[in-house]
């Protein structure tokens, strides 16, 4: 496997995680009722990730293939933060 290909599994479960987390925070807002937006804010997380994984690939194909998606992680949760205390 190479290191892009860890790169871009190692996105998945960032992906996932914070999708988990919109999540969590909507449910302790509204009760029990979740909506699409979730999904949504997971889905476009997940994309700019591509994104980014695809200019790295382009650019940087030496680059470390564990940073990003722990960049990529660190940040998942600082707009989590954001968003719940907003």
């Amino acid at each position: 496997m190479s290191a892009r290909s860890r790169e871009l599994l190692g996105l998945l479960p960032v992906s996932l995680l914070v999708t988990a987390g919109f999540t969590a925070v909507l449910v302790a807002r509204t009760g029990a009722n979740i909506n699409k937006a979730t999904l949504t804010y997971g889905a476009i997380f997940l994309g700019a990730c591509l994104v980014g994984h695809l200019f790295i690939r382009a650019r940087l194909p030496h680059a470390d293939p564990y940073m990003f998606p722990l960049v990529g992680l660190l940040s998942g949760i600082g707009l989590i933060e954001i968003y719940r205390i907003d």
